[in-house]
């Protein structure tokens, strides 16, 4: 290179002393040592910019209320798609809801979204909208899920990165709770299935319409409103079984806001065995490991792990 510099001064390369090429050489090592402190530096402020930040979103007046009074909580927005609808959409009306229809359903069918709340507020409405209608078993069919978004625009791009990074070492054991018949389903697609790689984060914040919305796991709505939408719930109206599926997404969510991707690489680059499986799944789902049994843990552990080692390259 300092050769080349040479040559388009004018200078003859073949009269170019050993300390010419010396000091040129230190100076594009400096320069090259500078660029690249630049880049770590640019890099580094970039991982520490929030989703509000990085997108410029201004939270819905009901999210930003909601984030305000529960400033140490995750918040949460569920979409319950119900059949059956007992009544017309106008006069529906539930605390902490508000309707719409959905044209993929049958037999006069709904779509019920709960305003941004914390976990628990989100429970206790869901169950008084379905003690108010008396839902039950036969208001859902193959055709109807329940939808949850969470909350990231606390998150910053590294932590994002985390949730991607954890969410594909747990996959299949969510799905092993969800159930298999969901595994399957065009509308919640596990990214293991999709080839979804841990190592787009870049490419996903930049052009996030660019995502797949049917993914299990889906990441469209981060630059729009600032969540991501877990849609691995089939519908129904079990608010123990809501609740074991809140419990477990709060421990990703709350795993990944308090953890830097480099340090949660680290740890999932060095497990190699069964019992460090169990181990990691334990440190994240902190208060719904009980949930899952010991021999799910192992097993469906193994290929996440992998593949999140793989795809996070």
């Amino acid at each position: 290179f300092p050769v080349t510099i040479q040559r388009i001064q004018g200078v003859n390369a073949d009269n170019i002393v050993v300390e010419d090429l010396r000091n040129a050489n230190n100076l594009w090592a400096d320069f090259t040592t500078a660029v690249a402190e630049e880049r770590r530096a640019k890099a580094a402020a970039e991982a520490d910019k929030t989703i509000w930040q990085y997108f410029g979103i201004t939270p819905m007046r009901e999210a930003a209320a909601a984030m305000k009074s529960h400033p140490n909580a995750n918040i949460y927005g569920i979409e319950l798609e119900i059949e059956g609808w007992p009544m017309p959409l106008e006069e529906s009306s539930a605390t902490g809801f508000r309707f719409t229809t959905d044209g993929s359903l049958r037999n006069s069918g709904i779509e019920a979204i709960s305003l941004p709340n914390s976990k628990e507020g989100t429970l206790k409405c869901a169950k008084m909208l379905w003690d108010k209608y008396g839902i039950n078993e036969h208001n859902f069919s193959e055709r109807t899920s329940i939808h949850v978004h969470a909350n990231v625009l606390n998150f910053t791009t590294s932590n994002m990165q985390t949730l991607m990074l954890v969410y594909a070492t747990l996959e299949d054991l969510l799905f092993e709770f969800i159930g298999q018949e969901r595994y399957k389903n065009i509308f919640c697609v596990p990214w293991s299935e999709a080839g979804v790689s841990v190592a787009r984060l870049k490419s996903i914040l930049e052009s996030p319409r660019g995502w797949q919305k049917y993914t299990a796991l889906n990441l469209a709505p981060v630059r729009v409103q600032g969540t991501v939408e877990f849609r691995h719930m089939e519908g129904h109206a079990n608010i123990e079984r809501l609740t074991n599926w809140l419990n477990i997404i709060d421990d990703i969510m709350t795993f990944s806001v308090n953890n830097k991707f480099d340090d949660v690489y680290k740890v999932v680059s060095s497990l190699n065995n069964t019992s460090e499986y169990s181990a990691w799944a334990a440190s994240v789902l902190k208060s719904s490991i009980h949930i899952f049994n010991s021999e799910s843990i192992r097993t469906k552990l193994a290929r996440g792990v992998i593949e999140a080692k793989l795809t996070a390259i």
